[in-house]
């Protein structure tokens, strides 16, 4: 890891999580916010949450298939072992959150806000993040291949061993972020986005190719 993803790590805020109490995740129409719980199991096979925020939750094995966040926003909050996949966190506040070990196929975070992130060993591939704001993120083991970020403002992320196969890299500066240690092999990146970006020597035969340019040897 680079001296600059090793100064981005040390100033990511990790979740604030007090004094949890076990809970059942169900839906209530009068709660506005969930404070300090431990979720691991739901209330009934459908459950639905609008206009409302997790604040200081812990969420294990929780399979969200069943369960509609509509509006949204999620401050100091850890998933571990969950599956989020196709939930919609599009225009939402994602604050000190941490997802650990889960799956997030196809999630939209288009025009979100993203500070204090941390994808570990998580899959994340197909999802959406045009238009969103990233601030210091960490990336870490995770499959983001396919994964869209378009017109996506990002400030200091560190990266390590990620898959960003086929993913889109559009009007997206990614000046400065190390991409050495990422697979992005068939990834599309316009040239204002790949422009300053770190790379190792190995990679170039990728970005070459995308070029349409053919390297021969004599």
């Amino acid at each position: 890891m680079s001296m600059v993803q090793q100064e981005v790590k040390k100033k990511i805020q990790n979740p604030k999580l007090g004094l949890l109490e076990e809970s059942v995740l169900y839906s209530s129409e009068d709660a506005e916010f969930y404070c300090n719980k431990k979720f691991t199991s739901i209330e009934k096979n459908s459950v639905s949450f609008q206009d409302i925020t997790f604040d200081g939750c812990l969420f294990e094995r929780i399979n969200f298939s069943s369960i509609i966040l509509e509006d949204v926003d999620l401050i100091d909050v850890v998933f571990r072992h969950c599956d989020l996949s196709n939930q919609v966190f599009d225009k939402r506040l994602l604050s000190r959150v941490q997802f650990d070990n889960c799956k997030l196929v196809g999630t939209s975070f288009v025009d979100a806000s993203l500070k204090d992130i941390c994808f570990q060993e998580t899959n994340v591939s197909y999802a959406n993040f045009s238009k969103s704001k990233m601030r210091y993120v960490m990336i870490t083991d995770s499959d983001f291949s396919f994964t869209t970020f378009l017109e996506t403002k990002i400030n200091h992320i560190a990266l390590e061993n990620v898959k960003f196969v086929g993913t889109e890299f559009f009007q997206t500066s990614l000046k400065g972020i190390d991409l050495s240690s990422c697979e992005i092999r068939d990834a599309k990146f316009d040239s204002s986005s790949i422009r300053g970006a770190k790379i190792h020597f190995l990679q170039c035969q990728d970005l070459i190719s995308m070029l349409g340019v053919e390297v021969v040897e004599k």
